[in-house]
């Protein structure tokens, strides 16, 4: 599957993503260009040990771009999908980020 089949996918009603405020400062303290996209990603810690029984609270990672390296300002939804679709997208990260990197905001 690609990315975009991903994207296409459904939301499940019983998760909630809270905390869009905390998201506020971070942007405000940001002196690049327009912030037009960001993603969001979750992790674990690498060296984490999965056990059955046992759930663990992921890292979200957050990542912010600019028209740049896509102009996702101006994109349609069929735009997006089309350019998630790609191997690597416009705005993969290749050797000097197309975005302006990511930051681990916890949980």
């Amino acid at each position: 599957m690609t990315l975009s089949h991903y994207i296409a996918l459904p939301v499940r009603a019983d998760i909630v993503l809270e905390g869009w405020d905390d998201l506020l400062p971070i942007l405000a303290e940001w002196e690049g260009p327009p912030v037009t996209a960001i993603t969001l990603g979750l992790t674990s810690p690498p060296d984490l040990v999965f056990e059955a029984g046992q759930t663990h609270e992921p890292n979200l990672l957050l990542g912010l771009y600019s028209d740049e390296a896509f102009a996702f300002s101006g994109a349609s939804k069929a735009d997006l999908l089309a350019e998630c679709a790609k191997e690597i997208p416009a705005w993969a990260w290749d050797g000097c980020s197309a975005g302006f990197g990511a930051a681990d905001v916890g949980h």
